[in-house]
């Protein structure tokens, strides 16, 4: 078993929950109900659901990468969504203004995830 890898599965089902439950509370119901088109709104409920596939997906990868030690490809694909999505909010916050870091925190639950993730798969490498 890897434990930096099944810490990375617990972080990211830890933000699966965090984003299902208590971003669903916050943030759908005024998307939902606000009085942007249709078709914009779908589209970003849409988004929404597709986070928590990809959240849910990313504990599933680690948790199986955790266990099996050929499941490694798996973590590393995992592990390039949560640096991707670090960067992205890196790139978002030098791009617009003001800088929407401190408003949108998500980029530290990938940072976390990431760095969790990454000695675990030095420690996986095959020999």
């Amino acid at each position: 078993m890897n434990g930096f890898l099944l810490a990375a599965a617990v972080l990211s089902a830890a933000t699966f929950l965090v984003h299902v439950v208590l971003g669903g509370r916050q943030c759908v119901p005024p998307l939902l109900g606000s009085d942007v088109a249709w078709v914009a709104r779908m589209t970003h409920y849409y988004c929404w659901h597709l986070v928590s596939m990809t959240l849910f997906g990313m504990a599933a990868g680690y948790g199986y990468a955790a266990w099996v030690p050929e499941g490694r490809d798996v973590a590393w694909l995992v592990t390039s969504l949560a640096v991707g999505f670090t960067a992205w909010s890196v790139v978002l916050g030098l791009w617009k203004r003001p800088r929407p870091w401190h408003a949108l925190p998500q980029w530290v639950l990938f940072l976390a995830i990431a760095a969790t993730a990454l000695p675990g798969l030095v420690a996986a490498r095959p020999s």
